[in-house]
């Protein structure tokens, strides 16, 4: 079986329509794409629910984890919706498609919280993108020794917040309102476009092994 990790089912949304035969398990969904078992778990923001990932890969051993979903670009020539994968959260000897699905590839910042653009520049002195919960998922597949792909996509500029609401924050005022409701608009065709580049990439694993 190959697993796809996501943080939320809002980001799996469009990607989980896709699996054929569809069936709901204790701590994953399970499915079929491209003739092959796929599995799909969720891990909360932060990875606060890693524990889920855990208790899957025991009970179905996957052959392969790819942990996708969103993060914020740290560096200015990223944009929403470009697709990266974390060279620092990615088994060393899998075949990579550099150049063809990948935007760019280089090392991910995984930190607890995200606290604003300037921090985001200053991360992206060494690091193309930031998010929330790469480090966790990864240090779990390194201790079951299960390969790893990290491949996400850019939600927010190098010079953007993400409105607190999404983050697990509240609205506090009608500009955050606005802010939420332009940003939910994106995600809602940011989320369509992450599904397409999984399914790329997961035709691509296949084709390579």
């Amino acid at each position: 079986m190959l697993l796809v990790v996501f943080a939320l089912p809002t980001e799996a949304r469009v990607f989980q329509r896709r699996l054929a035969r569809k069936k709901k398990q204790e701590t994953f969904f399970d499915g079929i794409m491209f003739g092959t078992r796929v599995g799909v778990c969720f891990v909360g923001i932060r990875a606060t629910a890693v524990a889920d990932l855990e208790k899957t890969i025991q009970r179905v051993a996957p052959t392969l984890v790819i942990s996708s979903g969103f993060a914020g670009a740290t560096r200015a020539l990223l944009e929403p919706g470009d697709f990266l994968i974390a060279s620092n959260y990615t088994t060393a000897e899998i075949e990579l498609p550099v150049g063809s699905l990948a935007d760019a590839i280089g090392p991910f910042c995984s930190v607890q919280e995200v606290n604003g653009p300037a921090e985001k520049r200053r991360l992206g002195e060494f690091n193309l993108a930031v998010d929330m919960e790469s480090r966790s998922i990864a240090a779990v597949c390194d201790r079951y020794q299960i390969p790893l792909i990290t491949a996400r996509m850019i939600s927010d500029g190098r010079d953007e917040g993400i409105p607190p609401v999404f983050i697990g924050g509240k609205l506090r005022n009608a500009k955050e309102v606005l802010e939420a409701s332009q940003f939910a608009f994106r995600m809602l065709h940011l989320t369509r476009r992450l599904a397409d580049r999984l399914s790329q990439l997961i035709g691509f694993t296949m084709q390579t092994k």
